[in-house]
């Protein structure tokens, strides 16, 4: 995948986080273990392909509005 305007390629793209981080950040503070999500090492990247995406697309959001404006 590559941006039309900008020219970055989703793979060169990173999201600034680590891995620990993505960890950390599936963290719920509950006592209730029906709450809590599994943290493999599956289920963290998982979530970081999740994050790419989402920032992926609202950047080059941007790129669509600078190439209208």
């Amino acid at each position: 995948m590559t941006c039309e305007v900008c020219g970055e390629r989703y793979a060169d793209f990173r999201t600034g986080l680590t891995f620990a981080d993505v960890r950390r950040s599936m963290f719920v503070a509950s006592d209730d273990p029906a709450d809590w999500r599994y943290k493999t090492r599956r289920m963290v990247l998982g979530h970081w392909h999740e994050i790419k995406l989402l920032q992926w697309r609202e950047r080059h959001a941007m790129c669509e509005q600078w190439q209208t404006s």
